[in-house]
């Protein structure tokens, strides 16, 4: 009878432990959500303040104010900001899929896939793909 307390004890904290995890990586990922959302409303209005400076350079050189080096400029900006956007962005969407997993949702990577020889759907992966 106590060999079987004891057991039970033993999987009740087992499930505490694996609940708590579980809780974490919700949080986490909740937190990793919203402060990718924030750093991505930045970087949106940097991209648009950027366009916005780059339409300015080119009404200025339209004009004769300034040399074409200053558009180059603010194209380059433009660009830079835009990768950055779109880096935040994937960011973002794989925020979203951790915390879909975090959740219990099955999502596996091409290299999770092939570690364990299984699709999502748990047929084998096929070896002519």
């Amino acid at each position: 009878v106590d060999i079987e307390e004891e057991r039970t004890r033993q999987a009740l904290l087992e499930y505490e432990r694996v609940v708590l995890q579980a809780y974490r990586e919700v949080a986490d990922a909740l937190v990793e959500i919203n402060t990718l959302k924030e750093q991505l409303d930045a970087v949106m209005r940097k991209n648009d303040a950027a366009k916005n400076a780059n339409k300015l350079s080119k009404l200025r050189y339209d004009k004769g104010a300034t040399s074409y080096l200053e558009v180059l400029d603010t194209e380059r900006t433009l660009f830079s900001v835009g990768l950055e956007q779109s880096e935040l962005e994937q960011q973002y969407r794989n925020a979203y899929v951790k915390l879909y997993k975090a959740l219990g949702g099955g999502w596996l990577s091409e290299e999770e896939m092939s570690e364990t020889g299984t699709t999502e759907d748990g047929k084998p992966v096929s070896s002519t793909e």
